[in-house]
């Protein structure tokens, strides 16, 4: 210290001198002037400033107030100005200037004195607080990154389509997300803990047993696996009642489990839907494949026995026995083609038809099938579209499901029948797997009765499933769900338990045209010596449809296969008048055979026979099937008729 400032002795100068030289900062004394001259300066100015004390003092000094920056120099000013006036000390930040240029933060309080020389000046101490000031701006920084933080993620979170839950390890739920009350129904008071939440959405206390163990177990694994995602699905009960299958995933940090609960309802409904799709179409494929074998065998014992009871006239124990055999014959082909309906292969005559004059010309019948204690109930709509079907199936179609309603109520109940026009959209059918977007006339067939559950719905269709208390063989909805899909419609079940049972019919609109065909007479029409290529790769049904072809007069030349049937017409001198040739055949179909032929043979007609038809008529599109085709098994008189009608049409 150069000096002089206290009187007394020097050994309490020099104490103090060493007092102000271990103090932090800078202890001074200056003039109250703009510039503050400093009259005196600790020697902690060095480390403050970078100047020495003798720069900032004697003559040549560099003022303080020039250190100061220039926007807070007003400020500083006018607080030690507004404090001498209030006889206050004067306490504030502000920033310097060092010698070497470094910005720094200073703290200074200090208060208003009067000098030796009577002379205004200013009495304090000076610190650095730019590392405080610095760790504080950080701070600020860091709060101000994680209220945007915060914000940020909270806007995601708001705005993104699944639930978000946030709780922490004693289990309380600290937020949710509006999607999570607009999917569930229920706002952060009302579930302030997971407790809470588990009682709500599993009211059943085995249930919620079973899942909140999964769920703590779940979190633990992610708690164990940091930056680890772990799922698990479940159904949840939502404030309304209504139930929702949910994809939950969960992910820890720190003290915190983050949760987001998708609604996977309706990706579910599309892949059960998907799957049922998949289900039917592979068991379609087998029951027209056994439909199809059975067929075969069946039309050897339908022919044999029409031919045999022809045989045994004048013996009536023996004809009576055939006869027998010849029903269940007949009873079996009805079986076999309710499974070829299921599978879409049964041979069909549509024409377009209103529903409405359909089913008013059957309510008499289906009113007696019901019974007394069963109010049958009918509903039409009197603009309803036309549509195009079998008028036999809508039979088959509404006595089945109205069997199936009155089986269902126990003792009085209500069956309902009711048709409407529909417009089904693509959002529709977005949710209904399969469905195609149109206008249809919809038949729909409700009851009261004691309802499907569940699990026996996903099986409905399936042929041989069944759920009634009767005789039934379980072959009425799959055959109407047949016949449905092969008329180009859509069938959708809605049940309850213990409140009824809904099913819709939808067929697409088809505009007035007629397609109907006269009957042919119920009788046996012999031939004229015609001569016929009989082609069947079945030995049992070759044999018996070449005996009764003989039978109606006709000359019968016979091959097991299209490559012999082919050698037989390309050798023959004479004409051949018909070709009956199966369908499916190995090396070359009925329809490539008869193609064939006709290059070596040019007057030949041709009559298909199939065990199931749709596929190749489906594919092929080249011959009037309904003139051209007849369904195995037939009667010699289903054959006779079918053989008399495309030959007249070949003669004229």
């Amino acid at each position: 210290m150069t000096q002089k400032f206290f009187n007394g002795s020097a050994e309490r100068e020099q104490a103090y001198a060493n007092l102000l030289a271990n103090l932090p900062g800078m202890v001074y004394r200056c003039l109250n002037t703009p510039d503050f001259p400093m009259n005196f300066v600790s020697d902690g100015c060095y480390d403050l400033t970078g100047y020495a004390a003798s720069e900032l003092t004697g003559e040549s000094r560099v003022a303080y107030g020039d250190l100061i920056h220039h926007d807070d120099r007003q400020t500083v000013w006018q607080t030690i100005q507004l404090a001498m006036q209030n006889q206050q000390p004067f306490i504030m930040e502000y920033r310097i200037f060092r010698k070497d240029g470094q910005l720094r933060w200073v703290w200074e309080k200090g208060r208003a004195a009067v000098s030796e020389d009577s002379k205004e000046v200013l009495d304090g101490i000076i610190l650095d607080i730019t590392s405080r000031r610095q760790a504080e701006e950080e701070n600020r920084k860091a709060q101000e990154e994680l209220a945007a933080s915060e914000e940020k993620f909270r806007l995601l979170a708001e705005l993104a389509p699944a639930g978000v839950v946030i709780s922490d390890i004693n289990e309380n739920i600290l937020y949710i997300n509006r999607r999570f009350t607009d999917l569930f129904g229920y706002t952060i008071a009302e579930i302030p803990s997971e407790k809470e939440w588990w009682a709500l959405a599993y009211p059943d206390p085995a249930t919620r047993k079973k899942i909140r163990t999964d769920w703590i177990e779940l979190v633990q694994e992610a708690r164990q696996n940091k930056n680890h995602v772990v799922t698990y699905e479940a159904l949840v009960k939502c404030k309304d009642g209504s139930e929702r299958q949910i994809d939950f995933r969960v992910s820890s940090s720190g003290e915190l489990n983050f949760v987001l609960l998708t609604d996977i309802t309706d990706r579910c409904k599309l892949e059960k839907q998907l799957r049922m799709a998949h289900k039917m179409d592979s068991v379609g494929r087998l029951a027209g494949g056994i439909a199809h074998d059975f067929n075969n065998m069946l039309g050897v014992i339908i022919g044999y026995s029409d031919m045999a009871i022809d045989m045994a006239k004048g013996d009536n124990e023996l004809s009576a026995a055939l006869h027998e055999i010849l029903t269940a014959g007949m009873k079996s082909r009805d079986i076999t083609r309710k499974l070829l309906s299921f599978a879409r292969k049964q041979y069909i005559k549509p024409v377009v038809v209103n529903l409405n004059q359909l089913v008013e010309g059957m309510l008499s019948m289906l009113r007696r099938l019901v019974g007394e204690n069963i109010e049958l109930r009918w509903l039409p709509d009197s603009k309803l579209w036309h549509t195009r079907l079998d008028p036999a199936q809508l039979d088959e179609i509404l006595t089945n499901l109205c069997m199936n309603s009155r089986d269902a109520i126990a003792g009085n109940g209500k069956i309902i029948i009711e048709t409407a026009n529909y417009t089904l959209d693509d959002a529709y059918c977005r949710d209904n797997k399969g469905w195609l977007p149109g206008e249809y006339a919809m038949l729909a067939i409700s009851d009261d009765g004691r309802g499907i559950d569940r699990d026996a719905l996903d099986n409905i269709f399936e042929p041989f499933f069944t759920i009634g208390q009767g005789s039934g063989r379980g072959m009425g909805l799959p055959t109407i769900y047949g016949m449905v899909k092969q008329n180009n419609g859509f069938i959708d079940i809605k049940s309850e338990p213990g409140y009824g049972t809904s099913v819709r019919i939808f067929l697409p609109h088809a505009s007035e045209d007629s397609l109907s065909k006269p009957e042919l007479p119920d009788s046996l029409i012999k031939g004229n010596n015609e001569l016929v290529l009989l082609v069947e790769d079945e030995p049992a049904l070759l044999q018996a449809t070449r005996i009764m072809l003989e039978k109606l007069g006709y000359r019968v030349i016979t091959a097991g296969t299209s490559r012999e049937a082919v050698e037989i017409a390309e050798n023959r001198q004479g004409s051949i008048q018909l070709l009956i040739t199966d369908v499916a055949m190995p090396a070359m179909n009925g329809y490539e055979l008869a193609l064939r032929l006709k290059a070596c043979q040019p007057g030949i007609a041709a009559l298909f026979i199939s065990g199931y038809t749709a596929s190749q008529i489906d594919n092929q599109n080249l011959f009037d099937y309904e003139q051209t085709f007849l369904q195995k098994p037939f009667s010699i008189v289903e054959l006779s008729q079918k053989v008399n009608q495309i030959l007249s049409s070949r003669k004229s």
